[in-house]
């Protein structure tokens, strides 16, 4: 999923326990339904948690990644993010596919398993 155009600036916002997002006039884009949010990446995916459960919205509010997930990391350049499941770790890409399923014990044996993928190249994340 690449940008496409210019991105309307959105600021992540609580209230009342909850999160959300507002534009900058101050007005309410994304519901307030959230546990926890995270800035927009520059792939235009913000991390969001609710109910225990880790997911990820574009700027129009769309679940494009559903909160399923028990802990995410933020996507790398190559488009590609650690999930965990059942505290179980795989790779999934930008459209929730899971690249690397979420089977491993740990973080090193996804990687490990995404590097053969990848045919060697060395993957960077870091957590939201």
């Amino acid at each position: 999923m690449q940008n496409s155009g210019k991105q309307m600036e959105l600021i992540c916002v609580q209230k009342n326990g909850k999160c959300g997002y507002i534009n900058q006039k101050k007005q309410v884009i994304i519901p307030l339904k959230y546990d926890c949010a995270w800035s927009f990446q520059e792939n235009g995916l913000a991390g969001v948690k609710n109910s225990g459960k880790w997911g990820c919205v574009n700027q129009k509010g769309e679940e494009v990644i559903p909160c399923i997930y028990d802990r995410m990391l933020n996507f790398a350049k190559n488009g590609l993010a650690v999930a965990v499941v059942n505290g179980r770790f795989g790779y999934i890409d930008e459209n929730n596919n899971q690249i690397v399923a979420c089977e491993h014990k740990n973080e090193s044996g996804a990687k490990a398993e995404m590097m053969s993928k990848m045919n060697g190249k060395s993957v960077t994340i870091t957590m939201f």
